[in-house]
């Protein structure tokens, strides 16, 4: 009887070790990051719920207009490799106003927070939007 309890619990442990919880999500690996968004550039960014693709990160960057403030507008950044297979680096795309979608492997996460919604297991690698002027930066 001990054995088995031995052995289920070194099962459990393994699971819970080999788990998305405890740190292993960095999948997409870390690349320095910064890039602009500006107005006159991407103009289809500058509209709650506009987005915009920039080059950068490890398969592109997807940025979402959240909301405005007064004149600043409020951005969300991701990289767009999919944390499922990050390997293939498969690019993520805005699928509504609320999820963003790796087409190939129909995993989702929400836009909000980027936090794993459907097959995926680990959120999306997020990046700092920055405003100095009328210029936003994107960066890690």
């Amino acid at each position: 009887m001990n054995k088995v309890l031995n052995y289920i619990l070194l099962f459990s442990s393994l699971i819970f070790f080999n788990s998305c919880g405890d740190g292993s999500c960095n999948v997409v690996p870390s690349v320095s990051v910064y890039s602009q968004l500006s107005q006159g550039s991407n103009p289809e960014a500058f509209v709650v719920g506009g987005s915009a693709t920039l080059a950068g990160g490890v398969s592109g960057i997807l940025v979402y207009c959240s909301s405005m403030t007064g004149i600043n507008y409020n951005f969300i950044a991701y990289d767009r490799c999919s944390t499922v297979n990050p390997e293939e680096r498969n690019q993520v795309i805005l699928k509504d106003a609320y999820t963003i979608q790796d087409p190939v492997s129909g995993a989702e996460w929400l836009l909000v927070d980027g936090s794993p919604a459907k097959i995926a297991t680990c959120p999306l690698k997020p990046y700092v939007v920055t405003r100095v002027g009328s210029i936003y930066y994107v960066q890690n």
